[in-house]
């Protein structure tokens, strides 16, 4: 995930990084687990 989202872009307050963090995750189990 470090490499994949959060090295690539800077946040400026921590209520944004952890929007960003929770979107990646959802987007990716979403995309994984879908039949």
């Amino acid at each position: 995930m470090k490499t994949e989202m959060v090295y690539h872009r800077k946040f400026t307050t921590r209520q944004e990084a952890r929007l960003a963090v929770f979107a990646y995750i959802e987007g990716f189990y979403n995309r994984k687990r879908r039949h």
